[in-house]
C-alpha cells in the first residue's frame, strides 16, 4: 500500500517510519525537509524500541524536580530530551529508493496516487485562541552555578518584583470570563534542562494563556513574550546568573508559541486543503494529538505511531468509511472523552491567579506518581478523571486541615484553597472561547 505523509516534523517523521516498518511505501511532502523543534522533551515510557535502539537516542535524560515556595519534589518518571538526528537517521535507514521518497514541496493531489494521505500540519483555525508561550536561552554550562545544575521541569517559586494583581485593561476588553488572561497575572515557571554539548536550556514559560487584542495591549502574544523576557532575566538573577552576561554568551534564544487547545472537528478543513482527497488521516497537530492542558505532543506522536498507522492501513480499504469515522474516532490520546476532559481542565486552570496556580500545582505534584502520570500522558478518560478528582479532593482537604503553625497562617491557607476550588469549579463549566467568537478589537 502507498501512503503520502504531509509535513515532516516529529509527528510526520514518526508516521513515515511507522509506514515503512509496516512494509508499505511512503512519499513525504515538506519544502523544509525533516525539521524539528530545537528541544524535544518526552517521558521514557513513550519512547518506542525502534527509537531507543539508536546509538544516541537522547541528548540527556534525568528524573527532573518540581519546586515552589517552600516545597520540592523529584518526579519518579525519567524525562528525556530527544536527539533530533535520531529521527532523521531512522527515516533514512528504514527506506530505500523504492519505498521512500521525499519531496521539497507541499502535497499536490494531482501528482500523487497514494491510497492514504496522512496530514500532520497544524491549522490555527482549528484551535481555540489559547497558546503556550515560552522564552529561553541556551547557555554554556559554565555560566550555571554548580548547585543549580539539576534538571528542573517546573520551578514555580515567586519571582521578586512580579505583579500580583490584575492590571487595568486598556483595550476595552472585559476579562470577566477569564480574569487570569492578563500577562502579568499568569503564573510563569522556569524549565531547566541539559541539552547536550555541555549546554543548558533555561526557559521561562506560561503553560497556557489567551492571546488577543492589538499588539500593544497586555493580552497580545507580543506583549506576553516581552513579559516573559523580563521574567527570564529576573529568574536568571534568582539563579545567580547576570542576565547581561547570559545574553552575551547565549548560544541562541528559543521562543515557543503554539496553540494548546484543539477544537473538536477539523477534518473538513484538512480535506479542503488537500484538494478534496477523501482518504485523509489527520495526525499530530492536525488530529488534535496535542494535550489540551499541557501542550505535550511529541511523546504521544512517537509512542502511538505504529498502532495508528496500522489502523489507517486497515481502514484504507474502505475510503468512504475512513473519511466518515476518522473525524469522530481519531483524535487526542484517549479519544474525544479524554480531549473533552483536558479542555475542561484547561478552562479551569485559565481561571487561576498566580497564588492559586501555585497551590494547585503543589497539590497536583503531591499526588501519587500514577495519578500524575495519568493526567499528563494517559490515553484513558477514566484515568484522567481519577487524577482530576484526586487533586480537587486534596484542595478540599487543605480547606478542612490547612497548613501553617499559627491561626493566621491556617486562615490564609484555607482562604486560598477555597478561592482555588471555586476558580476551578467556575472554569470547568465555562466553555473555552472559539477563535471566531473573539470580539474584534480596536487599538487604543
Amino acid at each position: 500500500m502507498h501512503f503520502s505523509v504531509v509535513g515532516l516534523g516529529p509527528a510526520g517523521t514518526a508516521a513515515s517510519v511507522a509506514v515503512l516498518r509496516s512494509g508499505h511505501s511512503v512519499e513525504c511532502w515538506d519544502p523544509h525537509g525533516p525539521h524539528y523543534p530545537p528541544t524535544m522533551g518526552a517521558w521514557t515510557h513513550q519512547i518506542p524500541q525502534w527509537l531507543v535502539q539508536h546509538p544516541q537516542p537522547y541528548l540527556s535524560q534525568a528524573r527532573p524536580r518540581v519546586c515552589g515556595d517552600g516545597w520540592e519534589a523529584v518526579l519518579p518518571e525519567t524525562y528525556v530530551i530527544l536527539n533530533p538526528e535520531t529521527l532523521r537517521d531512522q527515516l533514512r535507514n528504514m527506506g530505500d529508493a523504492q519505498s521512500l521518497s521525499i519531496h521539497d514541496q507541499w502535497y499536490d493531489a494531482t501528482n500523487d496516487d497514494a491510497r492514504v494521505v496522512i496530514d500532520t500540519r497544524a491549522s490555527s483555525s482549528g484551535f481555540a485562541p489559547v497558546r503556550q508561550l515560552a522564552v529561553g536561552l541556551v547557555l554554556p554550562e559554565r555560566l550555571l552555578p554548580n548547585d543549580r545544575r539539576q534538571p528542573v521541569l517546573m520551578d514555580m517559586r515567586t519571582i521578586p518584583g512580579t505583579p500580583s494583581t490584575h492590571p487595568t485593561s486598556n483595550d476595552g476588553v472585559s476579562t470577566t470570563a477569564y480574569p487570569a488572561a492578563d500577562a502579568p497575572c499568569r503564573m510563569t515557571f522556569n524549565y531547566r534542562m541539559p541539552v547536550g554539548q555541555s549546554q543548558w536550556l533555561i526557559e521561562e514559560t506560561i503553560v497556557a494563556t489567551l492571546c488577543r487584542g492589538p499588539e500593544r495591549s497586555p493580552h497580545s502574544e507580543t506583549a506576553q513574550l516581552e513579559y516573559l523576557r523580563w521574567a527570564l532575566d529576573r529568574r536568571l538573577e534568582q539563579l545567580g546568573i547576570d542576565p547581561e552576561i547570559a545574553r552575551r554568551h547565549a548560544v541562541r534564544e528559543e521562543v515557543v508559541s503554539f496553540p494548546v487547545a484543539p477544537l473538536r472537528r477539523r477534518l473538513p478543513h484538512v480535506v479542503r486543503r488537500n484538494n478534496g482527497v477523501t482518504s485523509i488521516f489527520p495526525w499530530g497537530s492536525a488530529s488534535g494529538l496535542m494535550h489540551a492542558a499541557t501542550g505535550y505532543s511529541i511523546g504521544s506522536a512517537v509512542d502511538r505511531a505504529d498502532e495508528e498507522i496500522s489502523w489507517a492501513a486497515h481502514w484504507a480499504r474502505y475510503p468512504g468509511l475512513l473519511q466518515r469515522i476518522v473525524g469522530a474516532m481519531h483524535g487526542p490520546p484517549g479519544g474525544w472523552v479524554a480531549g473533552w476532559l483536558q479542555r475542561r481542565g484547561l478552562g479551569a486552570t485559565l481561571q487561576l491567579e498566580p497564588d492559586e496556580m501555585r497551590l494547585f500545582y503543589r497539590e497536583f505534584f503531591a499526588m501519587s506518581p500514577p495519578r500524575i502520570r495519568d493526567y499528563l500522558t494517559s490515553s484513558h478518560g477514566l484515568d484522567i478523571t481519577r487524577s482530576m478528582v484526586s487533586v480537587v479532593a486534596r484542595l478540599i482537604w487543605v480547606m478542612i486541615k490547612p497548613d501553617g503553625h499559627s491561626r493566621q497562617e491556617r486562615r490564609t491557607q484555607r482562604s486560598l484553597a477555597r478561592r482555588t476550588f471555586m476558580s476551578l469549579l467556575r472554569g470547568s463549566v465555562t466553555p473555552l472561547p472559539r477563535r471566531q467568537e473573539m470580539p474584534e478589537l480596536k487599538p487604543g
